[in-house]
């Protein structure tokens, strides 16, 4: 027993000496604890004034929220106290760091660049500037004095309720230290942006169904930099960067809660049936299985013009890359018995159509494609001699659906690619095969227009 709780003392030891040595070496790592401190008390201390006249209650629905859950961790913080002072604020050029410190201060007390640079004045012209990474450092500056740093956005789900949050620091004043030079007292609002949404059950004790609140504070503490120390005695080392703490944020100031928006829910249905449930990250498939009718004409520069009647009824069988993918028997008709004096066809096509489409816009209108292939089977009457022709048939077509109602739609496509194999049998028994291929910009095409029953819910 002994040995083991020497063991476990040992254990502690140099687990504590471990993070000890850590924050040693890293000093952001206090800097992280204190910034998740004070945003922290300002969640904490802050007090929301009673709002009256509230049909709904999100005082309460805010209370039961883990703050924990509405601000960064002490990790995520570390690494945006990093960007902070080692990317946007801090000026990359061979300027000495008190010319960084100074520059920040007058850069706090100007308005336009032309200011600021006079402001600078021999301090500036002395050494050498990189103009890119001037104009770079000023803008960065000057929007974090107008926007602030957005250091953490999250969202979660709270029960029935989805919250997102928001945190955001803004500096408002630097002060150059003259007794400690290498460091800038700043002045920070503090600001966290709280939005919720829960929908009107009877599960919604608080009866909020939107509400948006923001917390605020201020606060003040110093900045350094890290510092780069040059070494001429020895020339395989020229330099070493060392860090230090970055940032630290003292006693905040005015911690306030506002309810910005407030939108209570006017009554409470019951929650969805068991079995009915649709998850909030689920896909919801609204597409109705319809009938599908239509008359076209075909066309060529050397065949009889076509009349084409069509009709079949499709199933929504789920969705391919987010959009529907429909299934279902069609049966077309294609005759030229309309102008066919000496000859005339007619070809009668039943089998399985496929059909992918492409919502555009608001949904109202779709883009089409489809295949329908199958069995085709017929007759030829060409000068009084009769023939009759079966085998197999594919045609592509692409077209558009446009909504009509809320069960009705209006349907234009195009038999782009055709192909068939067809055996031809005459009165006197012989038998001839033939495959043909057309396409719409060569050969032949065939357009129809038609009424598409039982479409999208709306």
């Amino acid at each position: 027993m002994k040995v083991r709780i020497l063991l476990i003392l040992i254990a502690l030891t140099l687990v504590t000496g471990a993070d000890v040595y850590a924050q040693k070496k890293n000093p952001r790592v206090a800097s992280g604890k204190n910034l998740y401190n004070t945003l922290a008390t300002m969640l904490r201390q802050a007090k929301e004034t009673p709002s009256k006249n509230l049909q709904c209650d999100p005082a309460k629905l805010l209370a039961s929220i883990p703050r924990k859950k509405l601000f960064p961790t002490k990790e995520a913080l570390i690494k945006e106290i990093g960007k902070i002072v080692d990317d946007s604020l801090r000026l990359k050029t061979s300027l000495f760091e008190i010319t960084n410190q100074l520059a920040l201060e007058y850069l706090s007390e100007t308005k336009t660049k032309t200011e600021f640079i006079n402001k600078l004045g021999k301090d500036y012209n002395k050494f050498y500037i990189d103009e890119a990474e001037f104009n770079r450092f000023y803008y960065t500056v000057r929007r974090a004095q107008k926007s602030g740093f957005k250091i953490f956005e999250t969202s979660f789900k709270h029960g029935e309720c989805t919250v997102t949050a928001k945190t955001i620091i803004k500096p408002t004043k630097f002060t150059w230290d003259t007794k400690k030079l290498s460091i800038t007292q700043v002045e920070w609002d503090l600001k966290t942006e709280v939005a919720i949404s829960c929908p009107c059950t009877t599960n919604n004790k608080h009866k909020v169904k939107k509400a948006e609140y923001v917390y605020t504070a201020s606060c003040s503490g110093p900045m350094i930099f890290n510092t780069t120390d040059y070494n001429y005695l020895n020339s395989k080392e020229k330099y070493r960067t060392v860090v230090h703490f970055g940032l630290r944020f003292g006693k905040i100031k005015n911690p306030k809660l506002a309810l910005v928006y407030i939108d209570c829910c006017k009554k409470l249905e019951d929650p969805v049936k068991k079995g009915s449930f649709t998850a909030p990250d689920e896909d919801i498939n609204d597409n109705n299985n319809f009938i599908d009718t239509g008359l076209g004409i075909g066309f060529g520069s050397e065949t009889d013009t076509q009349g084409v009647i069509y009709g079949g009824y499709l199933f929504d069988i789920g969705d391919v890359g987010g959009n529907p993918l429909f299934v279902g028997p069609k049966a077309s008709v294609t005759t030229t018995a309309i102008n066919g004096d000496d000859i005339k066809e007619t070809k009668v096509l039943i089998g399985p159509t496929a059909e992918y489409q492409i919502p555009v816009g608001g949904g109202n209108t779709r883009v089409i494609t489809g295949i329908n292939t199958g069995y085709l089977f017929g007759n030829i009457d060409a000068f009084g001699f009769k023939q009759n022709l079966s085998g197999f048939a594919a045609n592509a077509y692409l077209g558009a659906q446009v909504q009509l109602g809320s069960a009705i739609a209006l349907g234009v496509q195009v038999n782009f690619v055709e192909f068939s194999n067809i055996t031809i049998k005459s009165k006197d028994g012989e038998f001839k095969n033939t495959s043909s291929d057309t396409s719409f910009l060569t050969d032949r095409g065939a357009i129809s227009v038609g009424v598409r029953i039982g479409l999208d819910k709306k």
